[in-house]
């Protein structure tokens, strides 16, 4: 089992991945429009597509939409990355996860504020 096993047997969903991150902005309900809603409380919301270089330039921590091979999906918040290894919030807590593991789960998309 993969160390990201975890995250598809809880799964967060969007708007849980979405409240992780608002909290880290004392922002602690945001609802099932987040980039709507940031407006209204002074924030500014970020969708996009990229590899992590694009995230690393944005030095931010951003939901992730992941998905198994299985067809599994979980939403996750990447606080870090550092020495090969993503440092992911989920339904379970943080987790560490290789950089390599993370890319066979992760197509690119992102959400962040700013």
């Amino acid at each position: 089992a993969s160390t990201l096993s975890a995250l598809y047997a809880r799964p967060w969903d969007e708007a849980a991945a979405w409240r992780a991150l608002g909290t880290a902005w004392g922002w602690p309900a945001p609802g099932a429009e987040p980039c709507t809603q940031a407006a209204a409380q002074g924030l500014q919301c970020h969708r996009g597509r990229g590899g992590l270089a694009v995230i690393r330039a944005l030095d931010r921590p951003v939901v992730l939409p992941l998905a198994d091979d299985a067809g599994r999906r979980a939403h996750a918040v990447l606080w870090a990355v550092h020495d090969g290894v993503a440092e992911l919030e989920a339904a379970d807590g943080r987790l560490r996860v290789p950089l390599v593991l993370l890319a066979r789960h992760w197509r690119g998309e992102f959400a962040t504020l700013w």
